[in-house]
């Protein structure tokens, strides 16, 4: 755990100095966990001053909504089952383009707050598609109508997905997750996912990393990266053993100075999560 997580300005500088250009190259990489890296970073061809991060870091093919519903005390059940009926309608109409990925109550964060996480399949014209729907079909206007009386406020980021983490695959019982979300100075993305690229390589033992996303529309520069484990004490354990793999303290020494902001969120799924 002595390990150093922070390195002088000047240090720091030096040592992202030559991450300035990028080329993003494919590869497959399969870990005994059968987690895969989809995509690991060359920084040699593409210059990072110059590209959008969402143009190189991210297939805009999926765009995923990740909601924050914080709700009244008194009505927390009623909601419960409320937004399950929705989810339901949502899939039994299958008229959206969208699909809830998960769907989580928060054990140590904003307490009464709900969090999910949806995919749009169609990218940015799905997303139109079916905010035009839910705002025009009377089905849609009613429930939104009931899910305002439950809450005390909501609000939402649209996201892209990094690459090289794995796709949010549904998961059996019984799990805890962690969202992690960071702040990023400006202009920094891209060298923070060359070097998460490769520290996340030692994060696989236990199959904790579940996606890792970060914001087009919303707070912008939020990344928002999502673990999985057996319960807290797994997550101690956990992290604690990834120091002992090679390449993790110099993920952490280069990626510290780059953040602005950190929270974590311990969520528990609700029962229709597919990820549970």
């Amino acid at each position: 755990m002595a390990a150093p997580v922070a390195a002088s300005a000047k240090a720091v500088s030096s040592l992202l100095c030559g991450y300035s250009t990028i080329n993003l190259s494919r590869h497959i990489a399969t870990s005994p966990s059968s987690f895969a890296l989809r995509k690991l970073f060359d920084f040699s061809k593409v210059d990072s001053k110059k590209e959008q991060a969402s143009a190189v870091l991210a297939d805009k093919e999926h765009v995923f909504e990740l909601q924050y519903h914080l709700t009244r005390p008194e009505r927390i059940e009623e909601y419960m089952g409320f937004h399950q009926k929705f989810v339901e309608t949502v899939k039994e109409r299958n008229d959206l383009n969208c699909e809830l990925l998960g769907s989580w109550s928060t054990m140590v964060g904003d307490e009464d707050e709900f969090v999910h996480l949806w995919v749009h399949n169609h990218g940015f014209e799905g997303v139109s598609q079916a905010q035009a729907i839910i705002r025009s079909d009377a089905v849609y206007v009613e429930q939104t109508k009931t899910l305002r009386k439950l809450l005390r406020s909501r609000s939402n980021q649209l996201l892209l997905e990094f690459t090289f983490w794995p796709k949010p695959e549904p998961r059996p019982p019984k799990h805890i997750y962690e969202l992690r979300s960071y702040m990023l100075k400006a202009g920094t993305m891209i060298e923070w996912a060359h070097s998460w690229s490769r520290g996340l390589e030692s994060r696989q033992a236990n199959n904790e990393p579940v996606a890792g996303f970060f914001t087009n529309i919303g707070v912008i520069h939020n990344v928002h990266h999502l673990w999985a484990y057996d319960d807290l004490q797994s997550r101690k354990e956990t992290r604690e053993a990834a120091w002992q793999k090679p390449g993790w303290d110099k993920c952490v020494q280069y990626t510290v100075p780059l953040m602005k902001q950190v929270q974590s969120r311990i969520l528990l799924p609700t029962p229709y999560s597919p990820l549970q």
